[in-house]
């Protein structure tokens, strides 16, 4: 070939090359494909399918008007190979981009043009129209039924003309038709820009319009007067378009193990169809608010209450006063309601105010706002504060309304003396210096306390109140039951994990779902993870070491020790396996087309190793004893919230802050004794000797061995007795030697447990005396005898010790802390009852409540009535 022929075919070459890679090149195509109708509110599928291209990075979608992306797509390829009439392979790769979504209307929808990136370039999607029609779901007896006729949703404002502001409640009703089952997915959701709205919480079942339903409610409302057109509230609905029977096996496979697929097949499956009601718009005529506006008018609308409280009222000159301001109601809070301002006189000195929201989760219409000032009066005598008023309106009434507070004046009296040595900070008491030779009573003045109580505590301090009778009863032989059926619970989950037919099973199991995967693929070329997993786990459930056994090895099935093989059943099993080999290794290799369907029979000739429950009882799945005991112990402990707010208000000589933090966190756990002790301490500055020595004799009977509290006890005591009387048996416990200073030693509920140990105790010594006696040990009776013995001194103990505490046992029990009269009705009344004077520190039984008021018991045995507010309890909430 000449020279200028070469050239001519390296030219022809070319130019066939060029053509080619145009063509590869222009093959590429990007276009929407819908595998399915689509129906409005209706979950679907739609697929952006990739020819002759692979997406390179993430594919962002347009917007696309009335239609929602439910989430991101699904991604799946296709390699397909062809030979062509010449003999070249042309190899086609399609991708296919799955989005789930749901249309939102009926009607045509536009897909707009835009572009994507691919590994050869940047293409254009082409736009499209995809038609969407209405939902239609299975009649029961064949054919369709459409979705209004099956779930239907309405809106329904309680009132229709609200005023501009108001709250309102607002129900959303969704019902099915007779005949119909439906699954409510997710919450209620309203996209209505005008419509301020709350929670939709919890549904409720009920009847509308003869057909069954759930029923929604919210709190709303609409801040612009006017004519409104409320947008529907949408709710997803998963409908049943096909009954199913039960599974009778579902709990039992649930607890044994996984469910067989052979079970599976034998039962229908329920058939749902994920769709989304929407109810219709409603309209709404919103009216202003009435003219004219009151001129202190901020904008509140709803029902309010102001509330004014000032602590403490009678003050000395330099000591802070709070004035606690709050207002509470059911309104438009949300629209900027705050509280009035306060006109302050320039006698009062005031310190930055703090400002509390109080709202429920979810409500953002009921609430309250409470904000602290604090005032520090510079002069002495009597201080007359403003009075405070808030104006709203309220809708139920038509008109503006107002709530008005009038603080009580403040009686300041003159400061502390300036010759006062070591003046305490301000709201205590000053304490004088005593000689040496001075007795502790010689000392005391006509302030409160004398010698000095012992410091505040930080931290907290749980204890538990004392049981009833019965419960320490019931309790004695609860743990005994509790522990050792916790035992054999742990026993039979330890002996599923240890039980040797586990691997097997779980092999059983995994042959099956490799069957079931390759089913499908007879005569074709096998998936080989499918098939591999089919050869493995066949392995493990033959028992056979090697991961490939050899044909001799199955052979020895029909001769092992842990039991002889059938010779048919090892025959088809060898013959599985050599076809399943040369699946795997031959050229071109197929499976048989009757492959799944004899090893499937296989599988059924064979039995799947059950699980023995009575495994549970083997000596060695009983270690699970020790973790029962310390499960047991943890009941008992109980992680302690750290509280410093407090502490740093009193030692900054801020006791009311302090007393108002360690009420809140002794309302929040009645039983914290470390609490109690405090508020103790500050009812005590507060020169209040009755709630002083009330909190802190709670403190005591709930830790009763704490030094600290057994010197404010008595301190406390000493004051109350000069105008009330301290309890006798309180005073004898406190303070007692003997068999007082033992049950010191111990709270009510403590000593109910060491009697109940101690029946443990007896117990299991009893036990072991008579497994001694009928099973014949050999060992030495000391143990038992050591259990008993402890047993018995727990018990005599623990009674002993109860019978110090007496009444304070009680659980109900409580201090009287205000001079009250003991009635024999719940009234004020004078002459229409018996009535009689009872001193503070007298001890009572709380009972029944009726309006404020409170039925007590004295220790006596007497009957009667006293405020709610004249106690203190010794292992209840104390009020405010």
């Amino acid at each position: 070939m000449g020279k200028k022929s070469a050239r001519y075919a390296i030219a022809w070459m070319a130019v066939v090359l060029g053509v080619l890679g145009a063509g590869r090149v222009g093959a590429q195509e990007v276009r929407w494909e819908s595998g399915q109708p689509l129906a409005a509110g209706q979950r679907a599928t739609l697929e952006l399918r990739f020819e002759g291209a692979s997406p390179q990075g993430t594919v962002t979608l347009p917007e696309i008007e009335g239609l929602e992306v439910l989430g991101r797509a699904g991604q799946a390829s296709r390699t397909q190979t062809t030979q062509s009439g010449w003999g070249d392979a042309k190899t086609e790769t399609t991708v296919t981009l799955a989005y789930p979504v749901r249309p939102t209307r009926e009607g045509r929808l536009e897909i707009p043009s835009f572009e994507v990136m691919t590994q050869q370039g940047r293409v254009r999607v082409p736009a499209t129209r995809i038609d969407v029609g209405r939902t239609r779901l299975a009649r029961a007896g064949g054919g369709e039924i459409g979705l209004d006729e099956v779930v239907s949703a309405q809106l329904l404002p309680a009132d229709r003309r609200p005023f501009a502001g108001e709250v309102f409640d607002l129900d959303f009703v969704v019902t099915v038709g007779a005949g119909r089952r439906g699954e409510l997915l997710g919450d209620p959701v309203s996209r209505d820009p005008n419509l301020l709205a709350g929670d939709w919480g919890e549904g409720r079942s009920i009847q509308f319009d003869g057909r069954p339903g759930v029923q929604f409610r919210t709190p709303a409302l609409l801040a612009e007067s006017g004519s409104v057109r409320l947008s529907p509230v949408e709710q997803e609905v998963a409908i049943e378009t096909g009954r199913s029977r039960p599974d009778p096996f579902d709990r039992f496979d649930s607890f044994f193990g996984a469910r067989s697929p052979s079970f599976s097949s034998l039962f229908d499956r329920t058939e749902k169809a994920r769709v989304i009601v929407s109810s219709e718009p409603v309209e709404v005529e919103v009216q202003p608010l009435p003219v004219p506006v009151p001129q202190d008018f901020s904008g509140a609308v709803g029902q309010f209450q102001l509330k004014s409280q000032v602590v403490p009222q009678k003050p000395r000159a330099g000591e802070p006063v709070t004035w606690t301001l709050s207002l509470e109601g059911r309104g438009n809070w949300a629209s900027g309601v705050s509280l009035p301002g306060r006109s302050i006189g320039p006698e009062l000195r005031t310190l930055e105010p703090h400002l509390e929201r109080d709202f429920s989760e979810g409500d953002r219409f009921t609430g309250r706002i409470v904000e602290d000032l604090v005032l520090i009066p510079e002069t002495e005598g009597v201080h007359v504060l403003d009075p405070v008023r808030f104006v709203y309106f309220d809708p139920m009434t038509g008109s503006y309304r107002e709530s008005v507070v009038q603080p009580e004046a403040l009686e300041v009296a003159a400061g502390w003396a300036p010759s006062t040595p070591a003046p305490s900070p301000p709201g205590g008491p000053a304490p004088r210096a005593v000689a040496a030779s001075e007795s502790v009573a010689d000392a005391s003045t006509d302030e409160f306390i004398a010698p000095l109580p012992a410091d505040v505590r930080e931290g907290g301090g749980h204890a538990r109140p004392p049981m009833s009778g019965i419960t320490v009863g019931v309790a004695a032989a609860t743990p005994l039951v509790g522990l050792f059926a916790y035992v054999l619970l742990l026993g039979l989950r330890r002996a599923r994990h240890t039980d040797p037919n586990r691997a097997r099973r779980e092999a059983f199991d995994a042959m099956q779902s490799a069957v079931e995967a390759l089913r499908g693929t007879e005569g074709a070329r096998a998936p080989v993870r499918d098939l591999r997993a089919w050869q493995v786990a066949s392995a493990r459930f033959l028992e056979l070491d090697r991961a490939a056994p050899s044909i001799a090895e199955f052979r020895e099935l029909e001769t092992s020790e842990a039991g002889a093989w059938e010779a048919s059943l090892v025959a088809d099993w060898i013959c599985l396996w050599r076809e399943s080999d040369r699946a795997l290794y031959a050229d071109a290799a197929r499976l048989p087309g009757d492959w799944c369907s004899r090893a499937l029979c296989l599988m059924e000739r064979l039995q799947r190793p059950r699980f023995n429950p009575a495994r549970s009882l083997l000596p060695r799945n009983w270690a699970a004893l020790g973790s029962a005991v310390a499960v047991v112990g943890l009941l008992f402990s109980v992680a302690q919230p750290v509280r410093a707010e407090g502490t740093e208000a009193y030692r900054a000589g801020e006791f009311e802050a302090a007393r108002t933090a360690w009420l809140e966190q002794a309302v929040a756990d009645p039983m914290d004794w470390v609490a109690r002790y405090n508020l103790g301490l500050a009812e005590a500055q507060r020169q209040d000797k009755a709630r002083a020595f009330a909190h802190t004799a709670a403190a005591f009977v709930a830790a009763p061995r704490d030094g600290g509290v057994q010197r404010n006890l008595s301190l406390f005591g000493d004051a109350l007795a000069e105008e009330g009387r301290v309890d006798p048996v309180l005073s004898r416990l406190a303070f007692g030697n003997g068999p007082a200073f033992l049950a010191r030693q111990a709270s009510p509920w403590e000593w109910q447990w060491v009697a109940i140990a101690g029946a443990i105790g007896v117990a299991l010594g009893g036990g072991l005396l008579l497994r001694r006696r009928h099973v014949g040990s050999t060992g030495r009776p000391w143990g038992a005898w050591a259990w008993i013995v402890a047993g018995v001194a727990g018990v005599g103990l623990s009674l002993v010790s109860l019978h110090q505490y007496g009444d304070l046992v009680h659980p109900d029990g409580a201090l009287v802390v205000e001079t009250s009269t003991l009635r024999s009705i719940p009234t004020d009344a004078q002459a229409s009852q018996v009535q009689r004077p009872l001193p503070t520190g007298t001890y009572v039984r709380q009972g029944r409540e009726f309006l404020g008021w409170l039925q007590v018991e004295l220790p006596g045995g007497e009957v009667g009535w006293l405020r709610a507010g004249d106690l203190v309890p010794l292992y209840g909430v104390p009020e405010a």
